[in-house]
């Protein structure tokens, strides 16, 4: 054989060599690459999800104090509706008129007898579907203290 024809063939097979490792090279590059661009978007979808859950937090944390205010308001509007029953309760119960300027004034001076206070704990028991007990009542010596009975007593 000729020294041409043999070093021909093995520059050949050095050529096929060196294409076959470029080829699986350049494929190793192309996976690379493509692995990189996953972990980008990979990495972009973490940080939406990421900013997104912080929007959430924030989000319920002012759910949270809008929970609050509302269940205060509530109270407060709760509250204020018992104060007005007391004083409907009153003043059908003894003819009395009790006000804002008067919540604070013991029963017996605005002239609400013994009898009269009876009537009144059975009409407050009635209206409200609850038990006060003659310790309690005995405590409910204004209006006002009756209003925070039963409050108390209602749960608000």
């Amino acid at each position: 054989m000729n020294i041409y024809l043999i070093l021909a063939i093995a520059v050949c097979i050095i050529l096929l060599t060196v294409y076959i490792l470029l080829r699986a090279t350049y494929r190793e590059y192309r996976n690379l690459k493509e692995r990189e661009r996953i972990g980008k978007e990979s990495q972009d979808s973490v940080d939406a999800i990421t900013e997104a859950c912080t929007g959430i937090e924030q989000n319920a944390e002012l759910l949270e104090d809008l929970s609050v205010a509302m269940d205060t308001v509530k109270t407060i509007t709760d509250h204020k509706r018992v104060a007005e029953e007391v004083r409907k309760i009153i003043h059908a119960s003894s003819g009395i008129v009790i006000d804002d300027s008067n919540t604070d004034a013991n029963l017996k001076d605005l002239g609400i007898d013994s009898i009269a206070t009876l009537e009144l704990c059975m009409a407050a028991e009635d209206k409200f579907d609850i038990e006060i007990t003659d310790a309690e009542w005995d405590q409910c010596v204004t209006a006002d203290r009756i209003i925070n009975l039963l409050s108390l007593k209602l749960g608000y």
